[in-house]
């Protein structure tokens, strides 16, 4: 990616909220009778203002899943984020006709719930969070049943650039229009499916067109993600982890980035593709003057640093390449041609 265009979101007025899960080291217990699940932004529309406790000003930053998500696994976790850190008096996490362990983190910023049996596939559920006596009803989908691990191992999927919609920061794809576009092809690279252990490890890359042909861009190494869980296959969740790009000698990191989709068609492409991270502005030599312009959050990587400006694209659908060759090893220093 081009650091130009990477500055881009620093100079546009979005809305925030940190885009990564944290369930925090030494979390206390809460308790519930509900949950929730995965990957969202919060939404005014569902909100009740039942506020009576006046010391209490946090509100709802981020929510995984979001508003009428779809394909959500069987088997996520619910997420939330709050703008200040919250009392135990002061949260409650619910999904309508559900059992399980609510938890607060040991920060007060975020809490998790985690179902006590999977959830029924294919099912419509309604998730209500409340904080600060403010509660949110959402609602999310379930997706279908399992892809057989023989089918996927091996395949790339190309998320075109031509395909992407820019969710965060707002009003980026009017400018993006101008400047060109900071890639070709996203490829996600399913490399490995342990059916034992319900385990997928992936890595990213950059894609170039080389002779019409989607393939690897030989001068980018590969971004691998630690195994995920695949227990909700088809539904893939990887990340956290850190994409770094050297444009014209510049570093320019993605803080904790998540790739989430769905394996449709028999494995035949994905779809409802969703990227998100954070950049820390701080880093890009502008100090803190880019969130005079955007809403910065805490820090993925460091949470007591609040000049993060968050991130997130997400697409319909990639498809397999067929005989595309992925090297999920590839190290940039031994080509010649990109030194």
């Amino acid at each position: 990616m081009r650091p130009s265009i990477l500055l881009l979101p620093l100079l546009i007025a979005c809305e925030g909220g940190v885009l990564v899960e944290d369930t925090g080291d030494g979390d206390t217990a809460d308790t519930a009778s509900e949950d929730s699940d995965d990957t969202g932004t919060d939404t005014d529309s569902g909100d009740t203002d039942t506020d009576t406790n006046g010391s209490c000003s946090a509100t709802l930053s981020w929510q995984s899943p979001r508003d009428d998500e779809q394909n959500v696994s069987v088997t996520k976790v619910v997420t939330v984020r709050f703008s200040a850190a919250v009392a135990a008096s002061d949260w409650a996490l619910a999904v309508t006709g559900v059992t399980g362990t609510a938890t607060l983190a040991s920060n007060g910023l975020s809490a998790t719930f985690t179902p006590s049996a999977d959830l029924a596939t294919d099912t419509d559920y309604a998730l209500q969070i409340t904080v600060c006596g403010d509660t949110t009803t959402t609602q999310f989908r379930t997706a279908s049943g399992p892809v057989g691990a023989s089918t996927l191992e091996g395949r790339s999927y190309a998320v075109a650039y031509d395909d992407v919609t820019w969710v965060e920061p707002a009003g980026i794809s009017s400018v993006l229009g101008f400047l060109g576009q900071p890639f070709e092809y996203v490829l996600l690279n399913v490399e490995d499916i342990d059916e034992t252990y319900e385990t997928i490890t992936a890595s990213v890359s950059p894609g170039v067109t080389d002779n019409t042909a989607v393939v690897q861009d030989p001068c980018t190494a590969p971004t691998a993600f630690d195994p995920a869980d695949f227990a909700g296959n088809p539904v893939i969740e990887i990340g956290p982890a850190d994409l770094t790009f050297d444009a014209a000698g510049t570093p320019v990191t993605v803080q904790g980035a998540y790739f989430k989709s769905v394996f449709i068609e028999n494995g035949d492409a994905i779809g409802d593709i969703d990227i998100s991270g954070q950049i820390d502005v701080a880093s890009l030599g502008m100090g803190a003057l880019p969130c005079s312009f955007v809403t910065c959050t805490a820090c993925y990587n460091n949470p007591s640093v609040t000049s993060c400006a968050n991130v997130r694209l997400t697409a319909d659908r990639a498809d397999w390449i067929d005989g595309l060759v992925y090297d999920p090893a590839l190290d940039p220093t031994l080509n010649s041609a990109c030194n």
